[in-house]
């Protein structure tokens, strides 16, 4: 990997975010615009409730039939409105989902991108060691060969144990090993 890589994905995972805010917004606008439907719904049933109980305790005016009849009307249409509003709502929440899994997705690969190219300077630098290490234990052992005696240097028995694990796993599973 490479910092191109990384740095695609990072500008992935900022449009997502980016289109996961607008999506949010969305959502907050047609939620809006269906609770002032709503609202509007509510103050005409509350409107013709109160027409209604006025005349039936004989309080109403001669026009107030005529404007429950309006009222009526004007419920029946604002049925359909209100329908197509949260059918709106339904919509934008399902793009705001899209979108979160759009960002949940980018920043996956923003992370495999960022581990594959921390992986990859992990194994130049191991091998690096490898090589140090390799070479130094040889030197040591040529001069505790010349000089007799034991060792001066052991590795420590955590560095001894992971070799060895990471020997064993690689003989396992490349069948072989260095």
């Amino acid at each position: 990997m490479d910092t191109i890589t990384i740095e695609a994905a990072a500008r992935a995972v900022a449009e997502a975010r980016h289109k996961a805010a607008e999506a949010a917004a969305l959502i907050e606008a047609a939620e809006e615009c269906a609770g002032d439907i709503r609202e509007r719904r509510d103050a005409l049933r509350t409107e013709r409730a109160a027409l209604v109980q006025a005349a039936r305790s004989g309080d109403a005016s001669g026009s107030a039939g005529l404007r429950v009849a309006v009222l009526d009307e004007d419920l029946k249409d604002i049925a359909p409105l209100l329908a197509d509003a949260q059918a709106g709502v339904e919509a934008a929440k399902a793009e705001a989902q899209k979108a979160a899994s759009a960002v949940a997705l980018t920043e996956q690969h923003l992370a495999l991108a960022k581990d594959a190219d921390l992986e990859a300077r992990l194994v130049a630098h191991a091998t690096k060691l490898d090589e140090l290490l390799s070479a130094t234990i040889l030197e040591l052992d040529t001069i505790r060969k010349r000089r007799g005696g034991r060792a001066k240097w052991y590795p420590s028995g955590a560095l001894a144990d992971n070799v060895t694990r990471l020997h064993l796993t690689a003989m396992r599973t490349l069948g072989g090993g260095r």
